[in-house]
């Protein structure tokens, strides 16, 4: 189902939505980063206000951790942090 860039920003809070094929390719760049035992989740919030699509993974009993997203445009955001887990 296709929505409209306004209809995106009232209901989810994000101009430009994503495919499957795009998380799908996202999921693997980060995997590709953080090691091929890691699984990487993808979880969205929408909210008008500011409507989130995370990436995030966990290992065990560990706390998750955000370790990308996309912003309200699309484009696949890494977070530094996740980048310099292992200097």
């Amino acid at each position: 189902m296709s929505q409209d860039k306004q209809s995106l920003m009232t209901e989810k809070g994000w101009h430009y939505d994503v495919t499957d094929d795009q998380i799908e390719a996202a999921q693997r760049a980060l995997k590709a980063l953080i090691g091929i035992l890691t699984p990487v989740y993808y979880t969205e919030d929408p909210d008008p206000f500011g409507g989130k699509r995370y990436f995030w993974t966990s290992v065990g009993w560990e706390e998750p951790e955000e370790l990308g997203c996309f912003d309200h445009y699309g484009n696949l955001v890494i977070y530094a942090t996740m980048l310099l887990r292992g200097v």
